[in-house]
């Protein structure tokens, strides 16, 4: 099963220096996972003044899918999977850098295959 491993809180701290490769290897995956996260981050707010509950969700609905997109373009990871794979593949290393953010990854393990499932 797919899913973002999420490390227990204050159980590891970012690693810039993976960050740091991990940038150079695929500089705009690495971006677009960076908007993902804050797309998630207002998702979990519940929305706000200007974007209710619905177009957050939206929001990140389509960073989802361009990060699959640039993945792809990057050629992150094995062409034969599948693009939730791919994307959670990703996000699994990122994850593993970047731990202080396990609200977000929490909802984008639930999000995630119910985005791909209606493809």
């Amino acid at each position: 099963m797919n899913r973002i491993e999420i490390t227990p809180a204050g159980k590891a701290t970012t690693d810039y220096e993976q960050a740091v490769n991990l940038q150079e290897i695929a500089p705009r995956s690495f971006k677009k996972t960076q908007d993902l996260l804050v797309a998630a981050k207002k998702y979990a707010k519940g929305g706000s003044w200007f974007a209710s509950e619905k177009s957050c969700l939206q929001t990140m609905q389509q960073e989802v899918y361009m990060l699959g997109r640039i993945l792809q373009d990057e050629e992150w990871g094995d062409r034969s999977t599948n693009k939730d794979e791919r994307v959670f593949s990703f996000l699994n290393q990122f994850a593993r850098m970047f731990p202080n953010w396990q609200r977000e990854y929490e909802i984008l393990n639930k999000w995630i295959p119910m985005f791909y499932d209606g493809m």
